[in-house]
């Protein structure tokens, strides 16, 4: 019974986070008038510090686009092959200069990464960013590329609009992304 009550947790936290992905078209074997669009996400499981991790897999996890259940296409541990990480660091360049007095910090985690994760650097301003360093696995490289802020805010200013801009540009592959 324990695990049951697991699975159902784990179940709704799933449904919860693939709801707040809006514009999905994709269709089951019932709606074949659906146009299939892949969207692929990190889904992260937890559990009570006493409870095990239940083993979760496709044909536990419900997709719903409105009230149409959509199929799962695929289901992947991160693990193995998998286990890559993008990470892109968006710095937002209207901060305040004094923000440079933690960006050894920032450099000390960059080079902390597992050799699996790949990190990007750029800098939202304008409603766009400014890719300073593409994704590379090379730490140290992607370290050198922080810099302080400029300070002064863009006639759209909205860290939101920027980094609405990266996904738009983000690029396809295996690796999960955060």
């Amino acid at each position: 019974m324990k695990h049951h009550w697991a699975r159902r947790n784990v179940f709704v936290f799933v449904i919860v986070a693939l709801m707040s992905i809006s514009a999905v078209q994709a269709g089951d074997k019932e709606n074949t008038t659906a146009t299939a669009v892949p969207v692929r996400m990190t889904v992260t499981l937890s559990v009570l510090e006493d409870r095990r991790m239940p083993d979760v897999g496709r044909q536990d996890v419900m997709v719903k686009q409105g009230k149409e259940r959509v199929r799962v296409t695929g289901w992947k541990h991160a693990g193995g092959d998998g286990v890559g990480l993008d990470l892109f660091i968006l710095i937002y360049d209207a901060s305040d200069s004094r923000l440079g007095s933690q960006l050894n910090d920032l450099r000390d985690f960059i080079n902390a990464q597992p050799s699996t994760t790949s990190v990007g650097i750029g800098y939202m301003r304008n409603a766009t960013v400014d890719i300073v360093q593409n994704f590379t696995s090379d730490h140290a490289q992607a370290a050198k590329a922080v810099r302080l802020p400029t300070g002064s805010v863009g006639a759209f200013g909205s860290p939101y609009l920027s980094a609405v801009n990266l996904m738009n540009r983000w690029p396809q592959h295996a690796n999960r992304v955060f």
